[in-house]
């Protein structure tokens, strides 16, 4: 017979593996203006928005873990793009979630950090530049994505400009990146690709008044969204 020290051990090894009841996703389907995942809430900005990929995990304390990519199609190019990043299950026991690192980086166009506790509260906003690229330590949801815009014809842009939300409770945790694409708008695309020197770059991009106006547009689109987003 099982003693009680056994039964709790069986307890929480049954709670940390719990499943969840969200069913996997269609892709290609379209996800609307506003995308429901679990039991979430994702706002979506003007498109014609279609799911290309997600992927599933569990993370070190046994929550699973929700990758979704979302694009925007136009015309054969990525007119936007988003990535959200939730729990479907709670295994942390209110626990919460691991300091966010990205909350607190000096490298941005823009940041506004209201909380980032380790285990606590955690709400931030920032800006800044992303370089398209596949390595072997690209997760599968990003190769899926790119497999799924190869499939499609749609070309990404050398550098997306993004905003990153961050939004987490004791219980509940979502990231959110929106990419916009700037060859759209007509900007001038960057001289040089590596991300360091990147004409998008902070200590450079001041030398180009079509990129800085461009940012300062997401910036201020960032800062308008913000109330938009919630852990839950």
């Amino acid at each position: 017979m099982l003693n009680r020290l056994s039964l709790l051990a069986l307890f929480l090894v049954l709670a940390s593996c719990q499943t969840t009841n969200v069913p996997p996703l269609e892709i290609g389907k379209p996800a609307g203006s506003a995308f429901q995942y679990a039991d979430r809430t994702i706002p979506l900005p003007d498109g014609n928005w279609v799911i290309a990929a997600e992927e599933r995990s569990r993370n070190n304390g046994g929550a699973e873990i929700g990758n979704v990519v979302l694009v925007d199609l136009a015309g054969g190019q990525v007119r936007k793009a988003v990535h959200i990043q939730t729990n479907l299950s709670q295994a942390s026991f209110g626990r919460g979630w691991a300091l966010d690192s990205q909350c607190d980086r000096q490298d941005v166009y823009f940041i506004e950090r209201r909380a980032n506790y380790d285990g606590g509260e955690q709400a931030c906003e920032l800006v800044s530049h992303y370089r398209f690229g596949i390595t072997n330590k690209s997760p599968a949801y990003f190769r899926d994505a790119l497999a799924f815009l190869k499939k499609h014809n749609a070309v990404l842009p050398d550098t997306a400009i993004y905003s990153r939300f961050r939004r987490a409770d004791t219980m509940n945790m979502l990231t959110v990146f929106y990419f916009y694409n700037p060859d759209i708008e007509g900007i001038t695309p960057t001289s040089q690709i590596g991300w360091s020197e990147s004409d998008w770059n902070t200590i450079r991009v001041d030398r180009f008044p079509d990129k800085k106006a461009y940012i300062e547009k997401i910036k201020n689109w960032t800062i308008d969204w913000r109330s938009k987003i919630a852990a839950k």
